[in-house]
């Protein structure tokens, strides 16, 4: 495959020199200039797979530039640089036409990242469109009707009954022979008979159909969607007595299609996520705060503090529903290891049994030889609850046996082929089988999109299997599942083997306890109900607590008696400055000082990015009050 060529513009040497040298290491062909006129100079002599803009040139715009790439080549992505990262500016762009954008300092892993999404959409959407080449150029063909053979060329009477066909209308079908074919009506080539009425009246209404769309089925019961160019033949009395037509197998286009829409859903969920993953974890904050605060008031037996837990298990529920949708759009952070699963399908399994009734009989065949996977055990227990609970709610209207194995299987380069990007090699085969009620060919072909469910509303969210589905991907798995209606359906995943232990020092704490201190801790948030709740979960644990709602105030406060603070707890996300800045400037003016970062979320910012500017701790909200005091412990050093 040849290279893909990517166009580096930023006026900073060393910036073009590093971003060169690991675009290079990476396999891509990168070429860097220094302004605005030399790159859309160069995009006017050479195609260019993606352009990377610094926002700021000598000689004109970023967005200049992005506009003039674009006119001159539509199908060049672009990815706007930044040093100063504002929303504006990412609408701005975005409407101009580029991908993505980024700031600086740049985080080369995102930045990949966002590459690499680029590069799949630009393969997708170039797919599409020589797939629409294709069909038009076939269907001019076509018209040569039965001399070429590309085409199901066939003449039938009103019945259904073929009076000819050719090869390749055998083919399209999937008939043994020309023969087989004539002695089958095509009435039951139809997936839905409703179908069939519906284009016997357009034809006697219109007397010729062209590219009309028909979802029929092959002998084998496999859907096939089908486009045909159909002419009626009738009697003096207007009564159609014959049809010829020829029609083309467009299930490849549709599929392609529905990859694009796919991508194009993907691409706006994942917009979407990230600010309400923000807003909402700010509204659940002090609803998990204040329940917190207000159990440890009351006494074990108290009837309140019996309501206010199902309040707090019901905000947790509303908290692990946000880690979904993330992990759906892929922006939380998991950690892996190298592990082996047996232990996380059992102890998922055991909570299974205590959840599922005693009509789910459950059963279990887990290899006790299999290897390590590359894994976050979380995920993986998210996986199979999911694709446990998914089986019960087939199967819950009556008895019922759920069916949960596991065995290393080894993937060879005969299988890769079905098994799409799957590398040969030893893979642990997780499979999930049920005797539910099964699914319909069409509900299989959207099981594993976002928000798609066959439950009545208010029996689910339609997340589960697209949870699934992201993370076996971000496992480097792959996973496939086949079923009928009336024959339950049966999952299988496949996860690589590593065949090697990581093995890992965590130090733990004990959640039940809660430490106090005394020290003098400066708040800043913007959210004034955070800060109402924060101060006084802080004040119940001994501290003394300045507060600020706007991070210029607080600076200027910190600036003046920066000694007069033990630590510091910032939210990230803030106007006119983000707890970011805010940081850096408060540890220009005394570096020593203790920070934490708080987010409700933000893709500018993880625990490792904190950490290396110098900033303590980390915390996402929505926090536990135990979380925080722990966390104010562990930054002031003990």
């Amino acid at each position: 495959m040849d290279k893909q060529h990517l166009l580096i513009i930023d006026d900073n040497s060393g910036i073009r020199e590093t971003l060169s040298l690991i675009l290079k290491a990476k396999g891509y062909a990168p070429i860097s200039v220094s302004n605005g006129k030399e790159a859309i100079e160069m995009v006017s002599d050479r195609f260019f797979h993606l352009a990377l803009i610094d926002l700021m040139l000598p000689d004109m715009s970023g967005t200049e530039v992005l506009e003039e790439i674009r006119t001159l080549s539509p199908e060049t992505e672009a990815v706007i640089i930044t040093g100063h990262a504002s929303v504006d500016t990412a609408v701005q762009t975005m409407h101009k036409g580029a991908f993505s954008y980024v700031t600086k300092p740049i985080d080369m892993d995102y930045l990949l990242a966002i590459i690499a999404r680029a590069m799949e959409k630009q393969k997708l959407q170039r797919e599409h469109n020589n797939a629409l080449a294709a069909l038009r150029e076939s269907e001019e063909r076509y018209r040569q009707f039965f001399e070429d053979n590309l085409s199901g060329a066939y003449i039938s009477d009103p019945e259904g009954h073929l009076i000819a066909c050719n090869p390749a209308f055998v083919n399209i079908f999937g008939f043994s022979s020309v023969d087989e074919a004539m002695n089958t009506n095509t009435e039951s080539l139809y997936a839905d008979p409703s179908e069939l009425t519906v284009f016997l009246d357009q034809l006697r209404k219109e007397k010729k159909l062209e590219h009309f769309e028909l979802k029929m089925r092959r002998t084998d019961g496999t859907p096939v969607h089908i486009v045909t160019n159909t002419v009626g033949v009738f009697n003096e009395q207007a009564e159609l007595k014959e049809i010829k037509g020829y029609l083309m197998d467009v299930t490849n286009r549709k599929h392609l299609e529905m990859q694009l829409r796919q991508s194009k859903k993907m691409e706006a969920i994942g917009t979407l996520a990230g600010g309400i993953a923000h807003d909402f974890n700010n509204i659940l904050f002090p609803v998990i705060g204040y329940t917190d605060m207000a159990m440890g008031s009351l006494p074990e037996d108290s009837p309140v503090r019996s309501d206010l837990e199902e309040v707090y298990k019901g905000a947790n529920r509303a908290k692990e529903l946000v880690k979904q949708i993330l992990t759906l759009t892929r922006w939380t952070e998991y950690k892996k290891t190298s592990v082996k699963i047996q232990p996380v399908i059992k102890e998922a399994m055991r909570l299974l049994r205590s959840s599922l009734p005693s009509t789910i009989e459950i059963r279990q065949n887990i290899s006790k030889e299999c290897g390590y996977v590359f894994a976050d055990s979380t995920q993986i227990h998210q996986v199979i609850m999911n694709l446990c609970t998914n089986a019960y709610h087939a199967m819950r209207e009556k008895y019922g046996v759920l069916e949960v194995s596991l065995e290393e299987k080894q993937i060879s380069s005969q299988d890769i082929a079905l098994k799409d990007d799957l590398a040969s090699g030893s893979y642990l085969k997780l499979t999930v089988k049920d005797s539910g009620q099964g699914m319909s060919p069409e509900v299989m072909e959207r099981i594993f999109d976002p928000y798609f469910t066959t439950k009545d509303t208010g029996k689910g969210t339609g997340i589960g299997l697209s949870v699934v589905h992201g993370i076996v991907k971000s496992h480097k798995g792959h996973i496939t599942v086949h079923s009928e209606p009336g024959k339950g359906s049966v999952f299988h995943v496949y996860l690589p083997c590593t065949h090697s232990e990581t093995r890992t020092s965590e130090t733990t704490s004990d959640e039940s306890v809660i430490s106090t201190g005394h020290e003098h801790i400066l708040l800043v948030d913007d959210e004034d109900k955070i800060v109402q709740m924060e101060k006084r979960m802080l004040e119940q644990l001994g501290y003394h607590v300045t507060t600020f709602t706007d991070s210029r105030d607080a600076l200027e406060a910190f600036g003046e008696q920066p000694e007069k603070f033990d630590l510091v707890i910032t939210d990230m996300t803030m106007p006119y400055m983000t707890g970011a800045e805010l940081s850096r400037k408060m540890m220009r003016i005394r570096p020593d000082i203790p920070i934490i970062l708080c987010t409700g979320f933000s893709e500018m910012i993880t625990k490792e990015k904190a950490r290396d500017m110098g900033i303590r701790e980390f915390i996402t909200k929505p926090a536990r009050r135990n979380q925080i005091a722990n966390t104010i412990r562990r930054a002031l050093g003990n």
